[in-house]
């Protein structure tokens, strides 16, 4: 979708400003049924995601099994991987922005 009107498929010359594109968006070059489609997809995998989460939740709160704490480990990792990424990346910058006297100088 665009604001333009242009006369053939592939040129980059504007003909005409308009907002007709968005007056009715889904019909236009075929955009609803990938939307449809990404939707559909979209709520399948939000429906197994959740499902699988509660029923893991339980099983780990009310059972004890072997390998219990590795689940739980597995399972909150990437929850825990931006702020250690975000960690990390601050040292760095740190470090490099105020050179190896970062620590030393912050104290005085």
């Amino acid at each position: 979708m665009s604001f333009n009107k242009p006369k053939g498929k592939f040129n980059f010359k504007w003909e005409k400003f308009s907002f007709d594109a968005w007056l009715d968006p889904l019909n236009k070059g075929g955009l609803k049924s990938p939307l449809t489609t990404s939707l559909d997809i979209a709520l399948l995998a939000t429906l197994v995601a959740t499902v699988l989460g509660t029923l893991i939740a339980f099983a780990i709160v009310r059972h004890g099994f072997k390998g219990r704490s590795t689940v739980n480990t597995l399972l909150f990792l990437p929850m825990a991987a931006p702020e250690i990424i975000m960690g990390t990346t601050l040292l760095t910058l740190f470090l490099n922005t105020a050179g190896n006297n970062f620590w030393a100088s912050s104290r005085s």
